[in-house]
């Protein structure tokens, strides 16, 4: 079992300084899931038992940009890769079921989805134990945007971990 980080919190990105802080999806480990899997109907609170088993640790940051692109950053530490892993693939499948695909570029295994009526990109990103859920909702001609700045992100933070 991998040694638990000391401070998730403290290896969280920062929001630019030129954004609002807004509430995190993640903080003192604990974690808000109609936030984090939006758009997934009820099926969600199906995970939610398995996270309290399995999960160590949870922190996260929000912020709304000048251009009123809302973003959140969300990390989860699971007690080993594997239930890590079993997590990843039950929100990729609760989201498979509802959004289309986008293609990212990370450094892990990388899965990110479009949520066309929420304007937004979110992407989820594997690294040992921990998972690293990016989200932005931007205004609709700033998707383009949007996904690069998901893919920066999810880079950003991994290299934090």
């Amino acid at each position: 079992m991998p040694e638990p980080r000391p401070d998730l919190g403290a290896l969280v990105v920062a929001g630019p300084a030129d954004s609002t802080p807004a509430v995190p999806v993640a903080t003192n480990d604990k974690v808000d899931f109609d936030r984090l899997l939006p758009g997934a109907d009820t099926q969600h609170l199906l995970l939610t038992p398995q996270v309290r088993a399995d999960l160590r640790h949870a922190a996260g940051v929000a912020w709304t940009q000048p251009d009123n692109t809302a973003v959140t950053v969300t990390l989860l530490e699971f007690e080993s890769r594997k239930a890590a892993g079993e997590f990843s693939r039950s929100c990729i499948e609760l989201q498979l079921a509802s959004h289309d695909t986008v293609t990212i570029g990370g450094d892990g295994p990388v899965m990110a989805f479009l949520e066309a009526e929420a304007r937004a990109i979110s992407a989820v990103e594997m690294a040992d134990e921990v998972l690293i859920f990016v989200r932005a909702v931007s205004p609709a001609d700033r998707l383009p945007d949007t996904v690069v700045a998901v893919e920066s992100l999810l880079r950003e933070q991994r290299a934090r971990l």
